[in-house]
């Protein structure tokens, strides 16, 4: 594991709670002292031959990543835990993908469209404004009805919003519930190739749908039965149009750091 990571989450209570049951408690600070003897720079120390002796003491706080990182060589030395690493091992991730079981998967994060839009749309909203104030917007348009709708739906996403990571190679995809607390970057920025640290959930399996995120007056489609979400479906065309629903085989992981 590289020394030089950009963790864009870490999920600082799951690691605290995790290295609190390894080593029976957690700690803050490690204090370093360092000594050096130095030759006499005197006729009186010369004389007696006496060396200086200066000493330093210094704190080194413990950042959340030094705690994940001491997490991560707990993990790795159990002999009890089997970490699933697609980089490294050879076998199927949805046969031996096991709820609580670890996983360090490598993949391309993404971030559902609505869900990025939603984050944005307060943003967009006030550039719009500010647009229309200086002109070179015009007004009358429906775009601050439509962007003001969407702020609206930000609350969807207030404490928790999921992002995908596609491992490639015919593997499941991975959908990730991420709380915002923890969050070190902005809903946009989870893009790209990452490393992600963390633990199964549960899988949903091929022919079943998984949805993201829970659209306010969608609950009741749960209680149809396979035929009616079939034919709901087949009207919304979720797989082409709604990026908001993954076909399966798909794993849901707790994600306890994401670094690129």
């Amino acid at each position: 594991m590289s020394k030089f990571r950009d963790f864009l989450y870490i999920d600082e209570p799951t690691v605290d709670r995790l290295l609190s049951g390894v080593e029976g408690g957690t700690f803050d600070s490690v204090d370093q002292r360092r000594s050096e003897s130095q030759e006499p720079d005197s006729a009186e120390q010369r004389l007696g031959q006496q060396n200086v002796t200066t000493s330093e003491q210094r704190v080194m706080r413990q950042t959340a990543e030094a705690r994940f990182s001491r997490l991560w060589n707990a993990v790795i030395g159990d002999a009890d835990e089997e970490v699933f690493d697609n980089t490294k091992d050879d076998g199927d991730v949805w046969s031996t993908a096991t709820e609580g079981k670890f996983c360090k998967l490598t993949g391309k994060l993404r971030v559902p469209s609505i869900v990025a839009a939603v984050s944005a749309a307060e943003e967009l909203r006030n550039f719009l404004q500010l647009g229309q104030r200086l002109g070179f917007i015009p007004i009358g348009g429906n775009e601050d009805e439509m962007l003001k709708q969407m702020s609206a739906l930000k609350d969807l996403i207030k404490e928790t919003f999921p992002v995908v990571l596609n491992v490639g190679n015919g593997a499941p995809q991975v959908a990730m519930p991420l709380d915002t607390e923890n969050s070190r970057v902005k809903v946009d920025r989870y893009i790209g190739t990452a490393t992600v640290f963390g633990r199964i959930v549960e899988g949903t399996p091929a022919g079943e749908k998984h949805e993201l995120l829970q659209i306010p007056g969608t609950a009741h489609l749960t209680q149809m039965s396979r035929q009616q979400r079939r034919a709901a479906e087949r009207e919304n065309k979720p797989t082409q149009e709604n990026d908001m629903v993954l076909d399966g085989p798909v794993l849901t992981l707790r994600a306890i750091a994401i670094y690129q």
